[in-house]
Protein backbone atom coordinates (compact mmCIF):
# COMPACT_ATOMS: atom_id res chain seq x y z
CA UNK A 1 0.00 0.00 0.00
CA UNK A 2 1.40 3.36 -0.99
CA UNK A 3 0.61 5.41 2.33
CA UNK A 4 2.43 2.33 4.49
CA UNK A 5 5.85 2.60 1.47
CA UNK A 6 5.46 6.45 2.46
CA UNK A 7 5.81 5.45 6.27
CA UNK A 8 8.66 3.20 5.51
CA UNK A 9 10.45 6.03 3.60
CA UNK A 10 9.83 8.66 6.69
CA UNK A 11 10.95 6.23 9.16
CA UNK A 12 13.95 5.13 7.43
CA UNK A 13 14.86 9.26 7.26
CA UNK A 14 14.20 9.77 10.38
CA UNK A 15 16.23 7.06 11.85
CA UNK A 16 19.08 8.49 9.39
CA UNK A 17 18.33 11.87 9.08
CA UNK A 18 19.45 11.95 5.77
CA UNK A 19 17.71 11.63 2.47
CA UNK A 20 20.65 10.92 0.35
CA UNK A 21 21.23 8.04 2.85
CA UNK A 22 17.51 6.64 3.36
CA UNK A 23 17.29 6.94 -0.99
CA UNK A 24 20.33 4.54 -0.99
CA UNK A 25 18.70 1.90 1.72
CA UNK A 26 15.66 1.83 -0.10
CA UNK A 27 16.76 1.34 -3.80
CA UNK A 28 15.01 4.57 -4.64
CA UNK A 29 16.11 8.26 -6.26
CA UNK A 30 16.16 10.96 -3.42
CA UNK A 31 13.50 12.81 -5.42
CA UNK A 32 11.57 10.24 -4.48
CA UNK A 33 12.29 9.92 -1.23
CA UNK A 34 11.26 13.77 -1.13
CA UNK A 35 8.03 13.90 -2.70
CA UNK A 36 6.70 10.78 -0.46
CA UNK A 37 7.95 12.87 2.50
CA UNK A 38 6.04 16.06 0.88
CA UNK A 39 2.67 13.78 0.06
CA UNK A 40 3.09 12.70 3.57
CA UNK A 41 2.97 16.09 5.15
CA UNK A 42 0.31 17.22 3.07
CA UNK A 43 -2.09 14.05 4.19
CA UNK A 44 -1.06 14.52 7.56
CA UNK A 45 -1.26 18.34 7.32
CA UNK A 46 2.52 18.98 9.64
CA UNK A 47 5.90 19.36 9.11
CA UNK A 48 7.82 16.08 9.67
CA UNK A 49 11.33 17.84 9.56
CA UNK A 50 13.37 21.32 9.79
CA UNK A 51 17.03 22.21 8.70
CA UNK A 52 19.64 23.17 10.43
CA UNK A 53 22.50 24.37 8.42
CA UNK A 54 23.56 20.80 6.33
CA UNK A 55 21.46 18.95 8.77
CA UNK A 56 17.81 17.65 9.05
CA UNK A 57 15.98 17.06 12.56
CA UNK A 58 12.54 15.87 13.22
CA UNK A 59 9.76 18.33 14.20
CA UNK A 60 7.59 17.78 16.91
CA UNK A 61 5.09 16.30 15.00
CA UNK A 62 7.77 14.27 13.29
CA UNK A 63 8.60 12.82 16.66
CA UNK A 64 5.23 12.03 17.17
CA UNK A 65 5.01 10.05 14.00
CA UNK A 66 8.04 8.01 14.33
CA UNK A 67 6.70 6.73 17.69
CA UNK A 68 3.49 5.62 15.90
CA UNK A 69 5.33 4.15 12.79
CA UNK A 70 7.19 2.27 15.25
CA UNK A 71 3.81 0.89 17.00
CA UNK A 72 2.56 0.27 13.77
CA UNK A 73 5.78 -1.94 12.36
CA UNK A 74 5.79 -4.16 15.48
CA UNK A 75 1.55 -4.73 15.15
CA UNK A 76 2.62 -5.48 11.30
CA UNK A 77 5.63 -7.83 12.82
CA UNK A 78 3.33 -9.49 14.82
CA UNK A 79 0.93 -10.43 12.68
CA UNK A 80 3.57 -11.92 10.06
CA UNK A 81 5.08 -14.34 12.80
CA UNK A 82 2.30 -15.43 13.80
CA UNK A 83 0.71 -16.14 10.23
CA UNK A 84 4.24 -17.93 9.73
CA UNK A 85 3.66 -19.80 13.37
CA UNK A 86 0.67 -21.54 11.89
CA UNK A 87 2.77 -23.00 8.80
CA UNK A 88 5.66 -23.89 10.90
CA UNK A 89 5.92 -27.51 12.78
CA UNK A 90 5.73 -27.53 16.36
CA UNK A 91 8.72 -29.69 16.56
CA UNK A 92 10.66 -26.40 15.38
CA UNK A 93 9.48 -24.47 18.48
CA UNK A 94 11.24 -26.39 21.05
CA UNK A 95 15.03 -26.56 22.23
CA UNK A 96 18.02 -24.77 23.31
CA UNK A 97 20.16 -21.85 21.66
CA UNK A 98 23.71 -21.04 23.02
CA UNK A 99 24.34 -17.27 21.66
CA UNK A 100 27.60 -15.75 22.20
CA UNK A 101 27.17 -11.77 21.73
CA UNK A 102 29.39 -8.53 21.57
CA UNK A 103 28.83 -5.98 24.04
CA UNK A 104 27.54 -3.56 22.52
CA UNK A 105 24.63 -6.38 21.38
CA UNK A 106 24.11 -8.17 24.42
CA UNK A 107 23.70 -4.56 25.91
CA UNK A 108 21.55 -2.71 23.89
CA UNK A 109 20.24 -4.44 20.58
CA UNK A 110 19.32 -8.32 22.01
CA UNK A 111 17.65 -7.51 25.32
CA UNK A 112 14.24 -6.64 23.68
CA UNK A 113 14.72 -9.31 20.86
CA UNK A 114 15.08 -12.05 23.39
CA UNK A 115 12.05 -11.04 24.92
CA UNK A 116 10.50 -11.09 21.73
CA UNK A 117 11.35 -14.46 21.14
CA UNK A 118 11.09 -15.73 24.21
CA UNK A 119 7.21 -14.81 24.41
CA UNK A 120 6.26 -16.58 21.36
CA UNK A 121 8.18 -19.27 22.10
CA UNK A 122 8.24 -20.15 25.16
CA UNK A 123 10.20 -23.34 24.77
CA UNK A 124 13.41 -22.42 23.33
CA UNK A 125 15.29 -22.24 26.14
CA UNK A 126 18.29 -19.37 25.39
CA UNK A 127 21.71 -18.78 26.82
CA UNK A 128 23.75 -15.65 26.07
CA UNK A 129 27.23 -15.23 26.81
CA UNK A 130 28.58 -11.80 26.40
CA UNK A 131 31.94 -10.49 25.56
CA UNK A 132 34.03 -8.81 22.96
CA UNK A 133 33.81 -9.94 19.06
CA UNK A 134 37.40 -11.41 19.37
CA UNK A 135 36.02 -13.37 22.39
CA UNK A 136 32.91 -14.52 20.56
CA UNK A 137 34.49 -15.93 17.49
CA UNK A 138 37.14 -17.53 19.99
CA UNK A 139 34.21 -19.51 21.70
CA UNK A 140 32.47 -20.40 18.42
CA UNK A 141 35.83 -21.39 16.85
CA UNK A 142 35.87 -23.49 20.37
CA UNK A 143 32.86 -24.79 19.81
CA UNK A 144 31.14 -23.71 23.08
CA UNK A 145 28.60 -21.73 21.38
CA UNK A 146 25.54 -22.38 18.25
CA UNK A 147 26.84 -18.65 16.73
CA UNK A 148 27.67 -15.55 17.50
CA UNK A 149 26.46 -11.80 16.49
CA UNK A 150 29.57 -9.82 16.15
CA UNK A 151 30.31 -5.99 16.18
CA UNK A 152 33.75 -6.08 14.08
CA UNK A 153 34.99 -5.81 10.49
CA UNK A 154 37.28 -9.14 10.97
CA UNK A 155 37.25 -11.96 8.08
CA UNK A 156 38.02 -15.52 9.61
CA UNK A 157 38.32 -18.31 7.40
CA UNK A 158 36.58 -20.98 9.81
CA UNK A 159 33.55 -18.55 10.19
CA UNK A 160 30.83 -17.57 7.95
CA UNK A 161 29.39 -14.30 8.50
CA UNK A 162 25.92 -13.04 7.55
CA UNK A 163 24.53 -9.43 7.33
CA UNK A 164 22.18 -8.15 10.15
CA UNK A 165 22.20 -4.83 11.45
CA UNK A 166 23.59 -1.65 10.16
CA UNK A 167 25.27 0.20 13.12
CA UNK A 168 26.93 3.99 13.05
CA UNK A 169 29.24 5.04 15.78
CA UNK A 170 29.22 8.85 17.14
CA UNK A 171 30.98 11.38 18.88
CA UNK A 172 29.73 12.09 22.34
CA UNK A 173 30.67 14.65 24.88
CA UNK A 174 29.43 15.82 28.47
CA UNK A 175 25.89 17.55 27.77
CA UNK A 176 28.21 21.02 29.50
CA UNK A 177 30.80 20.31 27.67
CA UNK A 178 32.96 23.62 26.67
CA UNK A 179 33.17 21.49 23.02
CA UNK A 180 29.35 22.15 22.31
CA UNK A 181 29.22 25.14 20.81
CA UNK A 182 31.35 23.56 17.78
CA UNK A 183 28.69 20.98 16.75
CA UNK A 184 31.16 20.07 14.04
CA UNK A 185 34.51 19.56 14.01
CA UNK A 186 36.81 18.01 11.79
CA UNK A 187 39.17 14.84 11.56
CA UNK A 188 42.28 16.37 12.56
CA UNK A 189 40.59 18.30 15.87
CA UNK A 190 40.07 14.46 17.65
CA UNK A 191 43.51 14.68 18.15
CA UNK A 192 42.90 18.04 20.28
CA UNK A 193 41.25 16.52 23.20
CA UNK A 194 41.73 13.94 24.92
CA UNK A 195 40.04 10.63 24.30
CA UNK A 196 37.92 7.74 25.92
CA UNK A 197 37.98 4.37 23.78
CA UNK A 198 37.19 0.96 24.05
CA UNK A 199 39.02 -1.87 25.23
CA UNK A 200 41.81 -3.67 23.00
CA UNK A 201 39.88 -6.49 21.30
CA UNK A 202 36.84 -5.08 21.01
CA UNK A 203 34.82 -4.88 17.61
CA UNK A 204 33.91 -1.19 18.31
CA UNK A 205 37.75 -0.08 18.49
CA UNK A 206 38.46 -2.02 15.58
CA UNK A 207 36.01 -0.27 13.70
CA UNK A 208 36.75 3.18 14.77
CA UNK A 209 41.05 2.67 13.84
CA UNK A 210 40.22 1.43 10.80
CA UNK A 211 37.64 4.58 9.87
CA UNK A 212 40.29 6.95 11.04
CA UNK A 213 43.42 5.47 9.50
CA UNK A 214 41.82 5.92 6.30
CA UNK A 215 41.26 9.47 7.01
CA UNK A 216 44.92 9.97 7.85
CA UNK A 217 44.89 10.17 11.36
CA UNK A 218 46.41 7.34 14.00
CA UNK A 219 44.85 6.05 17.11
CA UNK A 220 48.29 6.16 18.78
CA UNK A 221 48.33 10.02 18.21
CA UNK A 222 45.00 10.55 20.15
CA UNK A 223 45.12 11.90 23.20
CA UNK A 224 43.74 8.85 25.00
CA UNK A 225 43.62 9.33 28.88
CA UNK A 226 42.15 5.68 29.05
CA UNK A 227 41.02 2.04 27.73
CA UNK A 228 37.13 0.87 28.62
CA UNK A 229 35.66 -2.62 28.80
CA UNK A 230 32.04 -1.67 28.82
CA UNK A 231 30.57 1.23 26.90
CA UNK A 232 28.26 2.36 29.98
CA UNK A 233 31.40 2.52 31.85
CA UNK A 234 31.99 5.28 29.06
CA UNK A 235 29.21 6.80 29.15
CA UNK A 236 29.65 7.70 33.25
CA UNK A 237 32.71 8.84 32.14
CA UNK A 238 31.88 11.00 30.11
CA UNK A 239 29.17 12.50 31.92
CA UNK A 240 31.43 13.00 34.98
CA UNK A 241 33.93 14.65 33.03
CA UNK A 242 33.70 17.92 30.80
CA UNK A 243 35.71 18.14 27.25
CA UNK A 244 36.71 14.19 26.97
CA UNK A 245 35.50 12.87 23.69
CA UNK A 246 34.33 9.18 22.93
CA UNK A 247 32.85 6.76 20.33
CA UNK A 248 30.09 4.59 20.85
CA UNK A 249 27.63 2.83 19.38
CA UNK A 250 24.32 5.00 18.48
CA UNK A 251 22.31 1.89 19.96
CA UNK A 252 24.17 2.76 23.05
CA UNK A 253 22.40 5.98 23.16
CA UNK A 254 19.30 5.99 25.56
CA UNK A 255 16.74 8.54 26.70
CA UNK A 256 17.99 8.71 29.72
CA UNK A 257 21.49 9.61 28.56
CA UNK A 258 20.04 12.88 27.05
CA UNK A 259 20.47 15.59 29.50
CA UNK A 260 23.85 14.12 30.16
CA UNK A 261 25.61 13.50 26.79
CA UNK A 262 25.68 15.11 23.78
CA UNK A 263 26.90 14.14 20.27
CA UNK A 264 29.42 15.89 18.03
CA UNK A 265 29.20 15.57 14.49
CA UNK A 266 32.82 15.31 12.36
CA UNK A 267 32.83 17.02 9.29
CA UNK A 268 32.79 15.06 6.11
CA UNK A 269 33.19 11.72 8.27
CA UNK A 270 30.96 8.83 9.54
CA UNK A 271 31.91 5.16 11.30
CA UNK A 272 29.37 2.85 9.90
CA UNK A 273 29.77 -0.68 10.32
CA UNK A 274 26.86 -3.74 10.58
CA UNK A 275 26.92 -6.32 13.04
CA UNK A 276 26.87 -9.66 11.50
CA UNK A 277 25.44 -13.29 12.80
CA UNK A 278 28.35 -15.22 12.95
CA UNK A 279 28.29 -19.55 12.46
CA UNK A 280 31.38 -22.08 11.49
CA UNK A 281 31.64 -22.72 7.73
CA UNK A 282 32.34 -26.69 8.27
CA UNK A 283 29.04 -26.31 10.43
CA UNK A 284 25.37 -26.75 9.48
CA UNK A 285 22.51 -24.25 9.89
CA UNK A 286 19.80 -25.76 12.65
CA UNK A 287 16.25 -24.91 12.01
CA UNK A 288 16.48 -23.34 15.35
CA UNK A 289 19.71 -20.99 14.07
CA UNK A 290 17.20 -20.44 11.02
CA UNK A 291 14.02 -19.87 13.07
CA UNK A 292 15.88 -17.15 15.14
CA UNK A 293 17.53 -15.64 12.16
CA UNK A 294 14.79 -15.06 10.50
CA UNK A 295 13.07 -13.43 13.90
CA UNK A 296 15.89 -10.76 14.01
CA UNK A 297 15.45 -9.95 10.48
CA UNK A 298 12.14 -9.50 10.91
CA UNK A 299 12.38 -7.37 13.54
CA UNK A 300 14.77 -4.90 11.65
CA UNK A 301 11.77 -2.14 11.12
CA UNK A 302 11.68 -1.52 15.00
CA UNK A 303 15.28 -0.40 15.33
CA UNK A 304 15.36 2.19 18.67
CA UNK A 305 14.43 5.80 17.95
CA UNK A 306 17.80 7.60 17.51
CA UNK A 307 18.46 11.18 16.89
CA UNK A 308 21.71 13.70 17.10
CA UNK A 309 19.97 16.40 18.40
CA UNK A 310 20.30 15.29 22.05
Amino acid sequence: MQFDFRLKVFYTVAERLSFTRAAEILLISQPAVTKHIKELETHLNVILFKRLGNTIVLTKEGVLLQKYVEKIFKVYHELEEELIDLQKDDSLKVGELKIGASTTLSQYVLPEILADFTQRYPKIKIAVISGNSYEIEQLLINEKIDFGIVESNSNSPQIHYDPYLDDEIVLITNYNSDLIPKKIMTINDLSKHPFVLREIGSGTLDVIQHAVNENGVKIKNLNIELYIGATEGIKSFIESRKNRLAFISKYALLERDYKKIRTIRIENFKIEREFRFIRLMSGKDTALYNLFFDFCHNLKNRTITFSYEI
